[in-house]
Order: C-alpha cells, then sequence, then structure tokens
C-alpha cells in the first residue's frame, strides 16, 4: 500500500499541470458573458459554459490518461525504473490508477467551479435532472475511455501479431454477451436486464483493472509480453463473466407453467387441453414467461385458437428493437412449432380478429382494414372504412366472407366488409349519450342481437346488424350460447356448458345451473384466471378483445390458489 501511495504521488507531482489547464478552462466559462455576442442571463452562460468545457477536460484528460499512463512509459522503455526497486507490478499499476482517478475527479471540479458560484438555482433551468446523475453519467464516460484508451494503447504499442487475435475475441464477446441477454430481451424482463447488463459492466470493469495490474505484474516493462498478459487476463476474465451470465439466465429461463405465480393470464380454445399461459414467474424478478403447452414463447403480441384447440396463430415480434411482427401458425399435429406465413408487418397493427377455424384474419391498420387467407398468405381485399377520427370498437366474422365492424364515429355504426363482393355496407347506426370508454356493447353467439348502452344508464336488446332496438335490457344481461338473454351477478365468468355458468367470488369459484340458481359444484380458495380473450396480457399491456360475442369457456379452466400457484380444475368432473 505505501509503494502504492508513493507511486501515485509521484505521477501527481509530474501532472500538476493538469490541474493548472483546468483552472484555464474554469477561466473562460467565469468570463462567458463578457464575450461578444453572449446575451441573456449572464449566470446561465456561466453555468453552460463550464458544464461543457469541464466534460470535454475530464473526458479527454481521461482518455489521454489511459492511453499513457502505463503504456508510454513501456513503449520507452522507462517502465524499468521502477522495477529496479523494489516495488511490484500490482503496486504501480494502483498507484497509477489512483492518480488517473484522482487528476479526472479534481480537475472536473475545478472547471465546473464557476457553475457552482455562479448560483446553484440556475442549474436546474439549464440541466432539468439531478446534478449527481450528470457527475455519475460524466463518471461512467470517465471510466470507459480511461480503461479504453489503456486497453488500445496496449495492444497497439505492443506491434504484435496479438491485435488480430484480440479483435476476434472482442467480436465473440459482444456476439456472446448479445446472445445471452437475447432471451430476456424478447421476453421484455426490464430488471433482469437491467442485472445482466449491469453485472457485464462490473465484469468489464473487473476485468480491465485486473487486466492493467496483471499486464505490470507478469508483463512487466517487455512491450509484447505485457500485452500478452493483458490480453490473458482480460478475455479470461471475461469468458469466465460469461460463463456466469449464461448460467444466470438459464436459472432465468428455467421457469416452468408451475412457476408461475401473481398476474397470470391465459388464453384456452374453448376445447382441448392446450393453452397460452403466462405471468410473473417466482424468483425470476419481472421475467414473464409464456407456454403454450408447455412449450415456451417469445415475443407474442396477439394469438387465438381454432374453435377445436388443434391450431394457434399467433402475432410473433420479429425483433425487440423493432414494431415488426409476422404471423407464425403453430399447430398441435406438429407438436406446436412454428410456421411462418409471410403475413408481416412494420410496425404495431390492430384489432385483429380470425375466423373460428383461423383460416382467415382481419388486420386493422388505422382506417384500412384488410383481410388475410393464412394458408396463401394473400389479402383477400382491403377496405377504407373512413377518415383518422372513426375509432374501432368491435369486429367479428359473421361467416368466412363477411367481417362486421363496430365502430365509432360520433355514433355507433354497423359495418360489413363482404371480400366475396368486395364491397363495404353500412348497415345500421345507433346514438348513445355517453363516452365510448362507457359504452356497453354485446353480442349474441350467432351475432344476430345485441345489447348496447351506458354503464349506468338505459341499455337497450337491438339487432345485431342494424342496431334497431327490440326491448329494453338489464345492464347485467348476458347472452348464453343458446341464444337467451338473462341477468347475472357481477362476478358472471362464463358458461361451461349449456346453462351452467361459473361464478366467482372473493373466496371461492362456483358452477350454477342458471336455469335453477343451485349451485352445481364449489373449489373454496380457487380464483379463476382472466382470459386473454376477455383483457390479455402483452408486454405488460392491458388489451381487449375486438370481438364482442361470449364463446363458452373451456370447462377444464386455469384458476389460481391462495399462495398464488396455478392449477386446472373441471367443475364439470367435480359432482
Amino acid at each position: 500500500m505505501s509503494h502504492a501511495l508513493v507511486i501515485a504521488g509521484r505521477e501527481l507531482a509530474e501532472k500538476r499541470f493538469v490541474f493548472l489547464a483546468a483552472a484555464a478552462f474554469a477561466l473562460i466559462a467565469a468570463v462567458m458573458p463578457l464575450v461578444p455576442g453572449v446575451h441573456g442571463n449572464g449566470a446561465e452562460a456561466i453555468v453552460l459554459a463550464a458544464m461543457i468545457l469541464a466534460t470535454a477536460f475530464a473526458l479527454g484528460l481521461a482518455a489521454i490518461l489511459g492511453s499513457t499512463i502505463v503504456g508510454r512509459d513501456i513503449a520507452a522503455g522507462r517502465m524499468s525504473f521502477y522495477f529496479a526497486r523494489p516495488v511490484g507490478g500490482a503496486a504501480i499499476w494502483f498507484g497509477k490508477l489512483a492518480a488517473a482517478a484522482l487528476l479526472v475527479v479534481v480537475s472536473f471540479f475545478i472547471a465546473v467551479a464557476p457553475a457552482l458560484i455562479a448560483g446553484p438555482m440556475t442549474v436546474r433551468p439549464v440541466w432539468a435532472g439531478n446534478l449527481w446523475q450528470l457527475a455519475a453519467a460524466i463518471g461512467a464516460a470517465a471510466i470507459v475511455l480511461f480503461f479504453g484508451a489503456h486497453a488500445l494503447g496496449t495492444m497497439i504499442r505492443s506491434r504484435s501479431a496479438l491485435l488480430a487475435i484480440d479483435f476476434l475475441a472482442a467480436a465473440l464477446v459482444v456476439m456472446l454477451a448479445w446472445l445471452i441477454a437475447r432471451p430476456l430481451i424478447l421476453s421484455q424482463g426490464f430488471r433482469a436486464m437491467v442485472v445482466l447488463g449491469g453485472s457485464y459492466c462490473a465484469a468489464l470493469l473487473i476485468a480491465a483493472v485486473g487486466a492493467g495490474a496483471w499486464q505490470l505484474a507478469d508483463g512487466r516493462s517487455d512491450r509484447r509480453r505485457s500485452h500478452r498478459a493483458f490480453s490473458t487476463f482480460f478475455w479470461s476474465a471475461l469468458a469466465i463473466a460469461l460463463v456466469v451470465a449464461a448460467l444466470f439466465v438459464a436459472w432465468i429461463l428455467s421457469a416452468t407453467p408451475a412457476d408461475l405465480s401473481g398476474r397470470i393470464y391465459v388464453l384456452q380454445p374453448p376445447s382441448g387441453d392446450a393453452a397460452i399461459v403466462t405471468g410473473d414467474a417466482r424468483h425470476r424478478l419481472d421475467y414473464r414467461p409464456m407456454f403454450l403447452d408447455s412449450t415456451r414463447i417469445h415475443g407474442t403480441g396477439w394469438a387465438t385458437f381454432s374453435r377445436d384447440g388443434q391450431r394457434v396463430l399467433i402475432l410473433e415480434v420479429k425483433s425487440p428493437f423493432s414494431q415488426a411482427a409476422e404471423f407464425v401458425v403453430r399447430d398441435a399435429a406438429h407438436g406446436w412449432r412454428a410456421t411462418p406465413t409471410r403475413l408481416a408487418f412494420r410496425h404495431w397493427v390492430g384489432p385483429i380478429t380470425a375466423t373460428d377455424d383461423v383460416a382467415r384474419v382481419a388486420v386493422a391498420d388505422g382506417s384500412i382494414v384488410t383481410i388475410y387467407d393464412v394458408a396463401s398468405s394473400r389479402a383477400l381485399g382491403s377496405f377504407n372504412i373512413g377518415h383518422a377520427g372513426r375509432v374501432f370498437r368491435m369486429m367479428f366474422f359473421v361467416t368466412p366472407n363477411v367481417l362486421r365492424l363496430y365502430a365509432i364515429d360520433q355514433k355507433l355504426q354497423v359495418l360489413e366488409l363482404d371480400v366475396a363482393a368486395r364491397a363495404l355496407h353500412k348497415t345500421g347506426e345507433a346514438t348513445i349519450d355517453a363516452s365510448p370508454f362507457q359504452w356497453i356493447l354485446r353480442a349474441s353467439a350467432d351475432g344476430t342481437r345485441a345489447v348496447i348502452g351506458k354503464r349506468g344508464g338505459p341499455v337497450m336488446l337491438c339487432d345485431g346488424r342494424t342496431l334497431q332496438p327490440i326491448a329494453p335490457a338489464d345492464e347485467n344481461a348476458r347472452f348464453l350460447q343458446d341464444g337467451r338473454l338473462v341477468k347475472v351477478p357481477d362476478h358472471f365468468v362464463g358458461e361451461v356448458a349449456p346453462g351452467k355458468a361459473l361464478i366467482a367470488t372473493r373466496s371461492s369459484t362456483q358452477l350454477v345451473d342458471l336455469d335453477t340458481g343451485n349451485v352445481l359444484a364449489r373449489a373454496d380458495g380457487l380464483q379463476w384466471v382472466p382470459k386473454f380473450d376477455s383483457f390479455w396480457f402483452a408486454g405488460g399491456v392491458a388489451m381487449w378483445s375486438p370481438d364482442p360475442r361470449r364463446v363458452m369457456l373451456n370447462p377444464n379452466g386455469f384458476y389460481t390458489k391462495a399462495d398464488g400457484s396455478l392449477v386446472r380444475w373441471n367443475p364439470l368432473r367435480a359432482r
């Protein structure tokens, strides 16, 4: 320690002129209001000039010191002066490193002194954030410049063929670091990415500091030998860090459906055992895995199953850094492997709906609605439904050739897109005295009737195509699969069999016969998991389904226990 302090003191004495240069920069900032052409508040001019000059000086000094504090002495043969005395290589390195850090920090505060003297209250209009945040950002940049310049200086000054290996190693490290981080980026696990990114930065810093010490301890004053020692330690340390990072990500990704607990959402077809499930995973930070029949899938922006549960159409994000997405088909017959459809989009689109067999899909992009054939990846027709002020509310396929839309344009309007005739028809409209977010719009399973109205206000049963009134209705009325309209409690989940519905309470889930009101089955402590087609979770944003029709629920549904764990329960078999 004493040797390192002596070397640090020697370095400071040799480079004391740096402080004078920093003072000169501070003087330039102080006289900035006197410079012709500078107008306005003089204090703000001083603060702005001092911050710019101090930052430039500190970063430039860090780069210069990094490239010269060791490399220049080795290249000039002066490093043997230190080794001629009873001083170890580590003491030389850490002494010079401490001196460099002190030079950069003190010089920055000398150069920025006019900004601090001009008035702390002036800093806020110039820098809206925290001053210490700015200082931390400058410090981080200085560290990167110092150690980056030191590494490059060591490698270039050695004039060794190892330089080519260094560049190959750098490219390999960057590629591996990206491949390790990519699954977390695709799954949008931001906290996990922050932890991984912090680990990368810490590993780089430790590798750079340790490599500098080993460079002098093992390489001593020989240029090529010091380069070899530096590279050996640096790339070995990063290799170890990448292995640890890979193990960390592998542990994050090892989450299974049994590890899901909290904020769980599910997409199930009316029949079959397949399902898409997503939620928080225990002890995995904010990583939210998504599974399709126990197969992990990534980057899902929208999905829907066929009615028989054998196929699923998914809009998958192609890159975490862009909004580009592509439809893929996964089917049970092929082990749910993804089959691209070549139906790709450069930006987010929606709403989206598909036919019951997912053979056709309708995509809204602004005011343009396009209907595609999934198998052939061909557009069957595009329709401009009007100006940008017309807002989509709901849409679904009445038949494979007819798409019905409920749109808001001062009034609730019904539009039908006929693919075969390539025609757009307005079939009905209604006026509701409420904001769109207060509207109620529910349709029967066959789409022939609809309930429209205002929450807490009048509600009407109407023709689903023309919106012609039929009779007053209750706000809590729901369509059953057989077309009946019945009043149900607010915690109505849905039908799992004709006339038999799930009712959720705070402490249990019950199967109720809607004709008699009898409770047929009860599961205490189980809470129904929200379905994607009610509102589903993608990247932390809740989205509503554009289909106003309520489909039959899969009786073998997903529920959460009091401890948050996920279970399946079939109330039809519980009796």
